[in-house]
């Protein structure tokens, strides 16, 4: 099924089984930890994000009950947001407001933001802009956007950017902040009405991927932007079929997952100074079956790959993960002890990824220690 479809979005709200993984490469595989304090049943995430190896988050939203799935859900959900500080053993919960529920989050340096969605209807949507300064402990509202936020990226504490699911005259609103998300300004670019995804880097560069009309859901071109003028310049990815799996690391590389119609992985750098690409990877499974990308980390000279394919026995995923601690010379395959959908990834440092799936538990999984 296509994961854009609404029908797969619904199903995330059924799934019974939900977990997170944490993996290093001084381990010989992903565990298992069950986290004290996540509820049993009734809690949807949407996004994860660890700070540290201690401290990480995990957002989403209180469902009412099993009839809460139904067209008047919005009303019942409570936005919820669980912090750890001892790696995920223990959790403790915040409660927002009721009628809302958190999508996002991302962090620039020490500052985490966090989206927090109110929702009425498809037209009056608006999304609510959360910053911390203390590790998620405490959270301090700096502005409201209209309609939903889909992707939010910030290249430091101040220069930012948000991506919008709502259209006006056939193009995507985008909005960018220089003042850390207290104002934003409307930005006029031709081509958002084919943006789907955007990435600040730290250099201060801005990046959205293009989808194509015969590749409505995968992005096929990316565009650098430049806010002063609101022009864009545009380019073909080779091979391009990205979804949301990229990256940058220190020097300025994009470095990109792209799913191959043969259903392998192609894994590209573009390099900052010529902006040419390279292959530096093909990831397939010896039974043949499609890989999907689903996220991303380059650190120094260690990059992680998480990838799942459909696993028709069980009608879930089966997720993979490749790993290289040589800048993508060598590599290390592991399949996670895990089954499910799940939401983006959490990393942390040059080897260290937590996972959580969709469903009504958590279990927090990271590295066993030797």
């Amino acid at each position: 099924m296509n994961r854009n479809h609404p029908c797969y979005r619904l199903l995330l709200y059924c799934l019974t089984f939900v977990g997170a993984a944490a993996c290093s490469s001084n381990s010989s595989s992903w565990q298992l930890v069950t986290g004290e304090g996540l509820p049993l049943t009734g809690f949807h995430a949407e996004a994860t994000l660890f700070i540290n190896d201690s401290t990480g988050l995990v957002l989403g939203s209180i469902l009412p009950d099993a009839g809460g799935l139904g067209s008047d859900f919005r009303a019942g959900q409570v936005a919820t947001l669980f912090r750890t500080t001892n790696g995920g053993r223990n959790w403790q919960k915040t409660t927002g407001d009721s009628g809302s529920r958190f999508v996002l989050t991302t962090k620039a340096g020490p500052v985490v933001f966090a989206v927090q969605l109110q929702e009425s209807d498809a037209q009056r949507d608006s999304s609510r802009l959360l910053r911390s300064v203390d590790q998620g402990r405490s959270w301090q509202p700096i502005g409201v956007l209209p309609h939903q936020i889909t992707s939010l990226s910030f290249a430091d504490s101040t220069q930012g950017f948000a991506l919008t699911n709502h259209y006006e005259h056939g193009l995507r609103l985008i909005y960018h902040t220089t003042d850390g998300g207290r104002q934003w300004q409307r930005a006029a670019l031709p081509l958002s009405d084919r943006a789907s995804w955007g990435l600040h880097t730290p250099d201060g560069t801005s990046w959205l991927l293009l989808t194509s009309p015969g590749s409505p859901y995968y992005s096929t071109h990316l565009a650098k932007i430049n806010w002063a003028t609101s022009a864009a310049t545009v380019e073909v990815i080779p091979q391009g079929r990205v979804d949301k799996a990229v990256a940058s690391d220190s020097a300025g590389n994009l470095w990109l997952a792209s799913d191959d119609p043969a259903g392998t992985i192609q894994l590209l750098r573009r390099d900052q100074h010529t902006g040419r690409y390279s292959r530096i990877h093909s990831f397939g499974l010896s039974q043949g079956q499609p890989l999907l990308a689903e996220a991303l980390h380059v650190s120094g000279c260690s990059i992680t790959l998480l990838a799942s394919y459909s696993d028709t026995t069980v009608a879930l995923n089966t997720y993979h993960a490749y790993h290289s601690t040589d800048t993508g010379r060598s590599w290390q395959e592991e399949e996670l002890p895990i089954a499910s959908k799940v939401s983006p990834a959490a990393f942390t440092g040059p080897e260290k990824a937590w996972l959580f799936a969709g469903g009504n538990t958590f279990q927090v999984c990271f590295p066993a220690r030797k």
